[in-house]
Protein backbone atom coordinates (compact mmCIF):
# COMPACT_ATOMS: atom_id res chain seq x y z
CA UNK A 1 0.00 0.00 0.00
CA UNK A 2 2.85 2.38 0.87
CA UNK A 3 4.51 1.81 -2.52
CA UNK A 4 1.21 2.46 -4.26
CA UNK A 5 0.77 5.72 -2.35
CA UNK A 6 4.31 6.77 -3.30
CA UNK A 7 3.62 5.98 -6.95
CA UNK A 8 0.46 8.06 -6.87
CA UNK A 9 2.23 11.01 -5.22
CA UNK A 10 5.10 10.81 -7.72
CA UNK A 11 2.66 10.67 -10.62
CA UNK A 12 0.79 13.71 -9.34
CA UNK A 13 4.02 15.67 -8.86
CA UNK A 14 5.12 14.88 -12.43
CA UNK A 15 1.73 15.89 -13.77
CA UNK A 16 1.80 19.15 -11.80
CA UNK A 17 5.32 19.94 -13.07
CA UNK A 18 4.24 19.40 -16.67
CA UNK A 19 1.18 21.58 -16.20
CA UNK A 20 3.30 24.37 -14.69
CA UNK A 21 5.73 24.13 -17.62
CA UNK A 22 2.96 24.24 -20.21
CA UNK A 23 0.68 26.84 -18.67
CA UNK A 24 2.98 29.28 -16.91
CA UNK A 25 5.71 29.00 -19.54
CA UNK A 26 3.31 30.24 -22.21
CA UNK A 27 2.49 33.46 -20.37
CA UNK A 28 6.02 34.10 -19.13
CA UNK A 29 7.20 33.97 -22.74
CA UNK A 30 4.69 36.66 -23.68
CA UNK A 31 5.76 38.81 -20.73
CA UNK A 32 9.47 38.52 -21.55
CA UNK A 33 9.02 39.43 -25.20
CA UNK A 34 6.76 42.37 -24.36
CA UNK A 35 9.30 43.71 -21.88
CA UNK A 36 12.05 43.35 -24.48
CA UNK A 37 10.06 45.61 -26.79
CA UNK A 38 9.34 48.12 -24.00
CA UNK A 39 13.01 48.65 -23.19
CA UNK A 40 13.58 50.40 -26.50
CA UNK A 41 11.20 53.19 -25.52
CA UNK A 42 12.39 53.70 -21.94
CA UNK A 43 13.32 57.35 -22.58
CA UNK A 44 9.76 58.22 -23.52
CA UNK A 45 7.90 57.76 -20.22
CA UNK A 46 4.35 58.09 -21.52
CA UNK A 47 5.00 55.71 -24.36
CA UNK A 48 6.73 53.28 -22.01
CA UNK A 49 3.78 53.36 -19.61
CA UNK A 50 1.42 52.66 -22.50
CA UNK A 51 3.59 49.76 -23.60
CA UNK A 52 3.80 48.35 -20.07
CA UNK A 53 0.04 48.47 -19.44
CA UNK A 54 -0.67 45.19 -21.28
CA UNK A 55 2.35 43.65 -19.54
CA UNK A 56 0.69 44.20 -16.17
CA UNK A 57 -2.37 42.48 -17.55
CA UNK A 58 -0.28 39.49 -18.57
CA UNK A 59 1.34 39.36 -15.13
CA UNK A 60 -2.10 39.30 -13.49
CA UNK A 61 -3.17 36.53 -15.84
CA UNK A 62 -0.04 34.57 -14.99
CA UNK A 63 -0.74 34.86 -11.28
CA UNK A 64 -4.27 33.63 -11.86
CA UNK A 65 -2.98 30.69 -13.89
CA UNK A 66 -0.51 29.77 -11.12
CA UNK A 67 -3.39 29.54 -8.67
CA UNK A 68 -5.35 27.41 -11.12
CA UNK A 69 -2.48 25.00 -11.65
CA UNK A 70 -1.74 24.77 -7.92
CA UNK A 71 -5.35 23.80 -7.34
CA UNK A 72 -5.24 21.45 -10.32
CA UNK A 73 -8.25 23.20 -11.87
CA UNK A 74 -9.01 23.01 -15.56
CA UNK A 75 -8.96 26.45 -17.28
CA UNK A 76 -12.39 28.01 -16.97
CA UNK A 77 -12.95 28.62 -20.69
CA UNK A 78 -11.94 25.02 -21.46
CA UNK A 79 -14.32 23.63 -18.88
CA UNK A 80 -17.27 25.86 -19.71
CA UNK A 81 -17.00 26.49 -23.47
CA UNK A 82 -14.82 23.69 -24.82
CA UNK A 83 -11.53 23.07 -26.58
CA UNK A 84 -12.00 25.31 -29.63
CA UNK A 85 -12.94 28.37 -27.56
CA UNK A 86 -10.03 27.71 -25.20
CA UNK A 87 -7.58 27.54 -28.11
CA UNK A 88 -9.06 30.71 -29.59
CA UNK A 89 -8.58 32.35 -26.19
CA UNK A 90 -4.85 31.54 -26.29
CA UNK A 91 -4.57 33.02 -29.78
CA UNK A 92 -6.38 36.17 -28.65
CA UNK A 93 -3.90 36.52 -25.77
CA UNK A 94 -1.01 36.53 -28.25
CA UNK A 95 -2.76 39.07 -30.47
CA UNK A 96 -3.50 41.28 -27.45
CA UNK A 97 0.22 41.36 -26.63
CA UNK A 98 0.96 42.73 -30.14
CA UNK A 99 3.88 40.35 -30.60
CA UNK A 100 2.68 38.17 -33.46
CA UNK A 101 -0.34 38.34 -35.75
CA UNK A 102 -2.38 35.18 -35.18
CA UNK A 103 -5.18 34.03 -37.46
CA UNK A 104 -7.52 31.30 -36.18
CA UNK A 105 -9.60 29.14 -38.53
CA UNK A 106 -12.11 26.47 -37.49
CA UNK A 107 -14.27 24.38 -39.82
CA UNK A 108 -17.27 24.72 -37.45
CA UNK A 109 -17.80 20.97 -37.14
CA UNK A 110 -18.88 19.91 -33.66
CA UNK A 111 -16.16 18.38 -31.48
CA UNK A 112 -17.62 16.52 -28.52
CA UNK A 113 -14.40 15.67 -26.70
CA UNK A 114 -13.91 13.52 -23.64
CA UNK A 115 -12.72 15.61 -20.70
CA UNK A 116 -9.23 14.09 -20.55
CA UNK A 117 -8.73 14.32 -24.33
CA UNK A 118 -9.90 17.95 -24.29
CA UNK A 119 -7.42 18.73 -21.51
CA UNK A 120 -4.52 16.90 -23.19
CA UNK A 121 -5.11 18.63 -26.54
CA UNK A 122 -5.32 22.02 -24.86
CA UNK A 123 -2.03 21.50 -23.01
CA UNK A 124 -0.33 20.32 -26.19
CA UNK A 125 -1.53 23.35 -28.15
CA UNK A 126 -0.41 25.62 -25.35
CA UNK A 127 3.07 24.07 -25.35
CA UNK A 128 3.31 24.33 -29.15
CA UNK A 129 2.34 28.00 -29.05
CA UNK A 130 4.85 28.60 -26.27
CA UNK A 131 7.62 26.95 -28.30
CA UNK A 132 6.75 28.92 -31.43
CA UNK A 133 6.65 32.25 -29.60
CA UNK A 134 9.82 31.54 -27.63
CA UNK A 135 12.04 29.97 -30.28
CA UNK A 136 10.60 30.74 -33.73
CA UNK A 137 9.52 34.37 -33.18
CA UNK A 138 7.27 34.59 -36.24
CA UNK A 139 5.57 37.71 -37.56
CA UNK A 140 2.59 35.66 -38.74
CA UNK A 141 1.00 32.54 -37.22
CA UNK A 142 -2.00 30.66 -38.62
CA UNK A 143 -3.82 28.18 -36.35
CA UNK A 144 -6.44 25.89 -37.87
CA UNK A 145 -8.72 23.19 -36.49
CA UNK A 146 -10.51 20.79 -38.82
CA UNK A 147 -12.05 17.34 -38.53
CA UNK A 148 -12.98 14.45 -40.78
CA UNK A 149 -11.95 10.93 -39.83
CA UNK A 150 -9.32 12.65 -37.71
CA UNK A 151 -8.98 15.89 -35.78
CA UNK A 152 -6.29 18.06 -37.40
CA UNK A 153 -4.76 20.99 -35.53
CA UNK A 154 -2.11 22.86 -37.53
CA UNK A 155 0.20 25.71 -36.58
CA UNK A 156 1.77 27.38 -39.64
CA UNK A 157 4.19 30.27 -39.20
CA UNK A 158 6.93 32.24 -40.96
CA UNK A 159 9.52 32.02 -38.17
CA UNK A 160 12.34 29.57 -37.59
CA UNK A 161 11.07 26.00 -37.64
CA UNK A 162 12.05 22.37 -37.19
CA UNK A 163 11.55 19.14 -39.10
CA UNK A 164 11.01 15.69 -37.60
CA UNK A 165 14.69 14.70 -37.79
CA UNK A 166 15.79 17.87 -35.98
CA UNK A 167 13.21 17.25 -33.27
CA UNK A 168 14.48 13.68 -32.84
CA UNK A 169 18.04 14.91 -32.47
CA UNK A 170 17.10 17.50 -29.86
CA UNK A 171 15.29 14.85 -27.83
CA UNK A 172 18.22 12.43 -28.09
CA UNK A 173 20.62 15.18 -26.98
CA UNK A 174 18.36 15.97 -24.01
CA UNK A 175 17.83 19.52 -25.33
CA UNK A 176 14.14 19.19 -26.03
CA UNK A 177 12.26 18.35 -22.83
CA UNK A 178 9.21 20.24 -24.04
CA UNK A 179 9.35 18.45 -27.40
CA UNK A 180 9.59 15.08 -25.69
CA UNK A 181 6.69 16.01 -23.44
CA UNK A 182 4.61 16.82 -26.52
CA UNK A 183 5.49 13.52 -28.15
CA UNK A 184 4.55 11.60 -25.01
CA UNK A 185 1.24 13.41 -24.75
CA UNK A 186 0.48 12.58 -28.39
CA UNK A 187 1.22 8.90 -27.77
CA UNK A 188 -0.98 8.98 -24.68
CA UNK A 189 -4.03 9.98 -26.75
CA UNK A 190 -3.08 7.72 -29.71
CA UNK A 191 -2.26 10.74 -31.83
CA UNK A 192 0.71 12.02 -33.83
CA UNK A 193 2.67 15.25 -33.98
CA UNK A 194 4.50 16.18 -37.19
CA UNK A 195 7.08 18.90 -37.85
CA UNK A 196 7.78 20.28 -41.31
CA UNK A 197 9.66 23.30 -42.59
CA UNK A 198 9.87 24.90 -46.01
CA UNK A 199 11.78 27.93 -47.25
CA UNK A 200 9.37 30.53 -45.89
CA UNK A 201 6.95 28.50 -43.82
CA UNK A 202 7.08 26.00 -40.96
CA UNK A 203 4.35 23.67 -39.71
CA UNK A 204 3.48 21.76 -36.55
CA UNK A 205 0.51 19.42 -37.01
CA UNK A 206 -1.42 17.41 -34.42
CA UNK A 207 -3.54 14.52 -35.62
CA UNK A 208 -5.94 12.50 -33.43
CA UNK A 209 -8.28 9.71 -34.51
CA UNK A 210 -11.96 10.56 -34.14
CA UNK A 211 -12.38 7.26 -32.28
CA UNK A 212 -10.85 9.11 -29.34
CA UNK A 213 -13.96 11.32 -29.25
CA UNK A 214 -16.92 10.32 -27.11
Amino acid sequence: MLNLERDIITSERVKLAKNVHDDIGFYLTLIKQKLDLSVFDAEDRKKSEALLAPVYGLIDETRARIRMVALNIMPKVLNEQGFVEALLDLCNDINAANLTKVNFVYDKKSLNLATDLKFQLFRMCQEILNNIMKHSKPAQLNVSVSSDEFIHIQFAHNGEGLNNEEVNQLIIQKKGNGLENLRNRALFINGTIDYKKEENQSYVTLKVNRNEIV
